[in-house]
């Protein structure tokens, strides 16, 4: 794991955060992953499998009063979590 990966997931969980993860891995696969996930600590509201490896695009509509209400970060492949600051 990568670090200061579990210290974020534990932040942005404090912070009330909706953790989602993705991952190109067949569904096939969800069992192994969870225990993957569980075993090395990880916690998230949702796992979305299956979605490939090519380029992912987030669409979001914005709030009624305007608001943005969807961010896309893509940090450098195993650099991590650990410094990404979310307002």
């Amino acid at each position: 794991m990568l670090d200061g990966t579990l210290d974020k997931l534990n932040e942005w969980e404090h912070k009330g955060y909706n953790i989602i993860l993705t991952t190109g891995r067949k569904e096939s696969l969800r069992k192994v992953t969870e225990k993957q996930l569980s075993e090395a600590g990880i916690f998230y509201d949702q796992l979305i499998m299956g979605i490939g490896g090519g380029a992912r695009y987030l669409i979001n509509d914005k709030k009624s009063d305007g608001t943005i209400a969807s961010f896309a970060i893509s940090p450098d492949r195993n650099y991590g979590i650990k410094d990404i600051e979310i307002q």
